[in-house]
């Protein structure tokens, strides 16, 4: 099976990057390699490798190049190639057959001068589910009467029943999206404004520093958890369309990646209280920084046609 992984940037880093003096990587004046990527099956392998400033007063995480990089599973290697269009990425061959990745290990190495680096993660089995739309409410506001335009404040109810096999994946990322790629929301082409949040009230559950990047939850602490209720709250600006339709992506996660995003929010929230410690996040880089892991997700359209359009 051609795979391809492709390697998005996590919330958690991307929101880092923009900080300055709140946070503590632990961090000393020597230059230090950062991996931060989530691989996806089927798709193509894309990394990001940045190094940490060599001055303290220097906030800005630089781009490496000139990297030996490669990922191996099993018995096959794949080294990646520097590809430098506006940022500099490594990449493999779009013509590379690599075996399937779900539930097997695999190994990323970075070389560069005398540091090495590497992490080791897999690609958790898909999630199995049911869901459906337990309650919504959906508000129409023209903004002028003059055109078709109009927003829309949205609230839905919706309940996953997980399918669980006894050594099944039982850690999560749970968002919805207006458009199931939107990392952030942002005003598009067609000019729809996204701003939608999951909410999901369970002891685990916690949001992301990105609503747009959803709730993580962890199963486990309940033997008998198998399901959940999603509350998916916000607005779509500027829609034109005649029906509400909102995109309910379930994703299953490493345990590491949970770890991560977890100890990032912590991390934030300690850093808006001046006498609070600081809270070092963990990753899995072995002699480096960031974290490096695979997720499995399932899309599912969720169209609502309330009275509000008649």
């Amino acid at each position: 099976m051609r795979s391809a992984i492709s390697i998005l940037f996590l919330s958690g880093f991307a929101f880092l990057l923009s900080c300055q003096s709140d946070y503590d990587f632990g961090i000393d004046t020597s230059s230090q390699i950062i991996v931060n990527g989530l691989f996806q099956p089927d798709s193509n392998w894309i990394i990001g490798i940045y190094k940490t400033p060599n001055s303290l007063w220097d906030y800005k995480f630089l781009p490496v190049d000139n990297a030996e990089v490669s990922i191996s599973v099993g018995n096959f290697k794949f080294p990646l190639i520097q590809k430098s269009e506006g940022l500099i990425t490594f990449y493999t061959s779009e013509s590379e057959d690599v075996p399937s990745l779900i539930n097997q290990n695999f190994t990323l190495e970075v070389h560069k001068d005398e540091q090495l680096i590497s992490a080791t993660s897999y690609i958790p089995a898909m999630p199995q589910y049911s869901w459906v739309v337990e309650e919504y409410k959906v508000e129409r506001f023209d903004m002028d009467p003059s055109d078709s335009y109009f927003d829309l404040l949205i609230d839905v109810l919706i309940s996953i029943s997980f399918d669980f096999e006894d050594d099944q994946n039982r850690f999560f990322n749970i968002v919805a999206r207006y458009r199931p790629n939107s990392i952030y929301s942002q005003m598009y082409s067609d000019s729809v404004y996204d701003n939608i949040k999951t909410t999901i009230e369970f002891p685990s559950a916690f949001s992301s520093i990105r609503i747009s990047d959803g709730d993580f939850v962890d199963l486990r602490t309940q033997s008998d958890a198998t399901k959940l209720l999603v509350k998916v709250q916000g607005s779509l600006r500027h829609t034109k369309v005649d029906h509400c339709s909102i995109y309910l992506i379930v994703s299953s996660i490493t345990p590491d990646y949970f770890s991560y995003q977890k100890k990032t929010l912590d991390q934030y929230i300690a850093s808006q209280d001046l006498f609070s410690e600081p809270v070092q996040i963990p990753g899995n880089i072995e002699g480096g920084l960031g974290i490096f892991s695979g997720i499995n997700s399932k899309v599912e359209l969720i169209e609502i046609k309330p009275s509000v359009f008649k």
